[in-house]
């Protein structure tokens, strides 16, 4: 049996113990909700990276049916342009008609103007 002194001791002993042994768990703790809080981040890192890759493969199929409309398209912008190009030819040689007729035509009046001229000239 102890006595009063050594159950005083001894109780003493206990709680320093138990106190040191709280700050170890208290430490431990610490240690313990960074390091969940870390692996919380990564979690929902993957988690986002997971979602990413979902709606990638989601798009995937449309991306390849947009390349093929961007192809579709630029075939047809292609073929516009060169009958862009046709007309455009065919504009300037109409032009080109048009500026020789036009000048065949003044050559025209200067010589019926020359005729008339002329007949007065008769009468």
């Amino acid at each position: 049996m102890l006595t009063g002194s050594q159950s005083v001791v001894k109780l003493r002993t206990d709680v320093e113990q138990g106190t040191l042994r709280y700050k170890e768990a208290e430490s431990r703790n610490a240690v313990l909700e960074v390091t969940l809080t870390e692996r919380e981040e990564k979690l929902n890192n993957l988690r986002q990276k997971l979602d990413l890759t979902r709606q990638l493969l989601a798009i995937a199929p449309k991306w390849g049916e947009t390349q093929t409309r961007l192809k579709q398209l630029t075939e047809k912008i292609a073929k516009l342009d060169a009958k862009s190009e046709e007309y455009s030819t065919r504009l300037e040689r109409a032009e080109r008609e048009t500026d020789a007729f036009e000048a065949k035509y003044l050559d025209i009046q200067g010589y019926r103007k020359d005729l008339e001229e002329q007949f007065e000239g008769l009468f």
